[in-house]
């Protein structure tokens, strides 16, 4: 990563640091605040991290549909690439 180009994940914890209540995703009929959906993102990558051993520098590949469920586990793999 370059100095002063922060990581896409910044992008996403600067956001649920000033908007933590503001609605981040919906999709069939459910949705979810930043707050809401960091604590997910938060769990899943613990999940990925330390159950199946992923970690910076594994590549990931997603296989779902447009779905809330894409939306959390994209969001959790790239907190798995800056740790």
């Amino acid at each position: 990563m370059k100095i002063g180009l922060p990581h896409v994940a910044a992008f996403w914890d600067n956001t649920v640091r000033k908007l933590p209540r503001a609605p981040a995703v919906a999709c069939d009929g459910r949705a979810l605040t930043y707050g809401e959906a960091d604590e997910l993102v938060a769990r899943l990558a613990g999940y990925l991290a330390e159950v199946a051993g992923v970690g910076r520098g594994d590549r990931v590949t997603l296989a779902l549909p447009n779905c809330l469920e894409f939306f959390l586990a994209y969001w959790a793999t790239l907190r798995l690439g800056r740790s």
